[in-house]
């Protein structure tokens, strides 16, 4: 894609996202549906007028996972209050690390057999499918909850279940795509799990030294605006260098990096300064996740309508559904017998279990699977289907929930 287009081409989606921000606001409908349907009738007016703009399927890979997940990841965990979150951190890890490998196995194991095609979509393409798939996305409902009085310790759980769940996703996803791709090296369940552990913790210690280091230059930095792009600069420095120079997970190393620089400016510079990075990283994060809820519906129409799999979208809806009702209703109570934890209570697992949506991290994924594997449009398929259903379904609906909740309870 020529640089002329590349420049009008984003223009015009964020030009796109400023017009429909306030019309969602107005109507209550779903800014991220708005997005996507934006997407998909834009990039179908130009295959009209001036027969589509030609783009890589390959730009649109690396503008998602390079550029607006570190910063849609950076956001999340930045904004996330470090020392209320530690005290919520073991509840946070069962839902995003045992329940997120329960979460895999199930949806992996009923995409499998509901499709009943092991040639075309064989054992490895529903495990990718399901690591995905498992990836939760709870920003949209966000304000909902806070909006209805949900006890701050839950809008914690989902938050930090999301920011935590995303990353170990990502990680069996990548070690997904390594076994698809290279065949030939057997490794074992106790192979699998060291190279869980060593991707996993070791993007936290790379995003541990690297905030450490960036908190350190913050200190010197003379200036609200310095102190910004000394973050935006610690995000993508902790994706590079754990991502790409030392193969372990660049997702964790920036959510560590995050916690760790939204600690100290907020402790440190607890005024203008503070009011200043959370602006612009708000800024920021606007722009990442309204492209990337674009690019779906340019993706739609680009690809995935021209061999969109329905039943096998169906099917995936479903697993996904039953797979995080017997992953949170079987933990939740776990959770709730642990010492000095608050219980959980059955409206509140509830709230939980249908606020486990899909969104940005999804795509991303969906968008990375290399072109080479027969059957990437169906795990694209059941990957856009999903994020759809959670934006057209499960978010309109969470405000009729959130009431019968209330209801019940009261």
């Amino acid at each position: 894609m020529a640089m002329q287009q590349a420049v009008i081409l984003f223009a015009g989606l964020l030009m796109s996202a400023v017009l429909l921000r306030p019309l969602s606001d107005r109507y209550n409908v779903p800014f991220t549906g708005l997005l996507v349907i934006a997407g998909y009738v834009g990039s179908e007016l130009m295959q009209i007028i001036d027969g589509g703009l030609e783009i890589e399927l390959g730009g649109f890979r690396n503008l998602i996972l390079f550029i607006l997940l570190p910063v849609l990841v950076f956001e999340a965990s930045f904004k996330i209050d470090a020392q209320k979150m530690l005290k919520q951190l073991i509840p946070i890890m069962i839902l995003s690390v045992p329940m997120v490998l329960l979460s895999v196995a199930v949806t992996a194991f009923l995409i499998y057999y509901g499709i009943g095609d092991p040639v075309q979509f064989p054992w490895m393409a529903a495990l990718l499918t399901g690591a995905l798939l498992s990836a939760t996305d709870p920003v949209v409902i966000m304000p909902l909850l806070k909006k209805g009085g949900v006890p701050e310790q839950l809008i914690l759980l989902l938050d930090g279940e999301g920011i935590f769940n995303d990353a170990t996703a990502i990680v069996f996803f990548t070690m997904i795509i390594f076994l698809i791709l290279n065949p030939q090296i057997e490794v074992t369940t106790g192979d699998a799990i060291v190279m869980f552990l060593v991707v996993f913790f070791g993007g936290a210690f790379i995003g541990l030294l690297n905030g450490l280091l960036f908190m350190l230059i913050s200190r010197i930095c003379d200036g609200v605006v310095l102190m910004g792009i000394n973050t935006m600069i610690s995000a993508y420095t902790a994706y590079f260098i754990a991502e790409n120079l030392l193969g372990v997970s660049g997702v964790m190393s920036v959510l560590v990096t995050a916690l760790i620089m939204g600690r100290m400016i907020r402790f440190e510079y607890p005024d203008r300064s503070s009011c200043f990075v959370d602006n612009l990283w708000s800024l920021l994060a606007f722009i990442a996740d309204s492209l990337v809820f674009i690019v779906a519906g340019i993706m739609l129409s680009m690809t995935l309508m021209d061999h969109w799999g329905w039943m096998a979208v169906i099917i995936g809806i479903f697993s996904v559904l039953i797979a995080r009702a017997l992953g949170v209703y079987s933990f939740a109570p776990l959770i709730s017998a642990l010492p000095k934890v608050e219980k959980i209570a059955i409206g509140n697992q509830t709230i939980i279990y249908w606020g486990g949506l899909r969104g940005a991290v999804t795509l991303a994924l969906a968008l990375s699977i290399p072109a080479e594997l027969s059957y990437w449009w169906m795990v694209q398929s059941i990957a856009f289907g999903a994020v759809l259903f959670s934006v057209f379904i499960q978010a309109p609906v969470m405000p009729l929930l959130l009431k019968r909740v209330r209801k019940i309870d009261g």
